[in-house]
């Protein structure tokens, strides 16, 4: 092969290496503009299911003149250690959330972690997932003790408590030192430590904070 052969064949080489160069590119600008798409269209239900779960939770108060507590546990129990729950504020809003096989599921005379209630506790209420975080919050907890009991359904969303701590030295209900103050109560807590919606006095946007969508 001649000088001008070589030559030709080198060009030929470098042009095919650009070429390549150019199409990995393009593929990438392809993808990340897809999985933008894709988030920008999780993002915007998980906004559609805060609404879904703020109405329903809305409906709550109104008919109940208060707000569904974070959670309920029985006199003497340590809210912060029991094994013990109650119906806390999502199955107290299932009835508003058209769930109504759940619902009938629950078993609310006995505790939740009973194993009469393992099936309702096992199942997910999709309004509270978010797709981001597939497949994680499809995975059931297994619970931290064996009083708690397993197969517990995950969800992303919670209810605000404010800056207080749980608990016999903190919040175990509304007479509680830290629930009474106003600057570091939230909307719910344990028993009667929640709020009506005449209480949130500087705009529900600001107060009623269902929190953020979460890892599990």
């Amino acid at each position: 092969m001649d000088d001008a052969a070589k030559g030709r064949w080198r060009f030929r080489l470098v042009e095919l290496v650009v070429v390549i160069g150019v199409l990995g590119l393009l593929a990438a600008m392809a993808v990340s503009s897809v999985q933008r798409s894709r988030e920008a269209g999780r993002r915007s239900q998980c906004a559609n299911n805060l609404k879904y779960i703020c109405f329903a939770i809305l409906n709550y108060e109104q008919q109940q003149k208060v707000f569904p507590p974070g959670m309920i546990y029985d006199k003497g129990e340590d809210p912060a250690l029991t094994d013990f729950f109650r119906p806390n504020w999502l199955f107290l809003t299932v009835p508003y959330i058209e769930s109504t096989t759940l619902q009938r599921s629950l078993d609310c005379t006995v505790s939740i972690c009973d194993a009469r209630n393992r099936i309702g506790r096992g199942t997910l209420i999709t309004a509270t997932l978010c797709p981001s975080d597939m497949p994680n919050n499809r995975e059931p907890f297994d619970g931290t003790s064996t009083g708690e009991g397993d197969n517990w359904a995950r969800g992303n969303c919670a209810v605000n408590a404010g800056n207080v701590y749980i608990g016999t030295d903190g919040v175990t209900g509304a007479s509680s030192a830290q629930w009474k103050d106003d600057r570091r109560r939230g909307v719910t807590a344990v028993n009667d430590a929640t709020m009506d919606l005449a209480g949130i006095r500087d705009g529900i946007a600001r107060r009623y904070s269902l929190g953020r969508f979460a890892p599990a």
